[in-house]
Parts: structure tokens; sequence; C-alpha cells
């Protein structure tokens, strides 16, 4: 483990028990989107240029939500 990371957990527990889970729960959505990113690199490089395809099209238009 990386001092930064050491260092950043001996902070962490000097925290609340209920700080200490929100940060816990950070974590885990955060790696766990990174892992979705990367298993799923195909399927958005595909939607990417489908969206780009589109526009180049004229099948979008600009909306003011």
């Amino acid at each position: 483990m990386i001092d930064s990371v050491k260092k950043a957990i001996k902070e962490i527990e000097k925290l609340s028990e209920k700080k200490q889970q929100e940060l816990a729960q950070l974590i885990h959505e955060e790696i766990s989107w990174d892992s979705t990113l990367l298993q799923n690199q195909d399927q958005h490089s595909q939607m990417a240029k489908e969206a780009v395809n589109e526009y180049k099209t004229g099948k979008t238009s600009n909306k003011d939500w």
C-alpha cells in the first residue's frame, strides 16, 4: 500500500463510525465505477460514435433543459 493511502486511512480512523461508513461507501462506489467503465469501454466507444454520427447528420437538436 502506498504511503498516501496509509496516511489517509490513519486520518479516517480518527473519524466517527458514521463518517467512516460514508467514506467506505464512496470508495467502494469509485472502485465499482472504474471497473464498470473498463469493462464496458467498447460499448461506450460505440455509443459515442453513434452520437457523433447523429450530430453530424442533423439528427440532434439543442434543448434548453
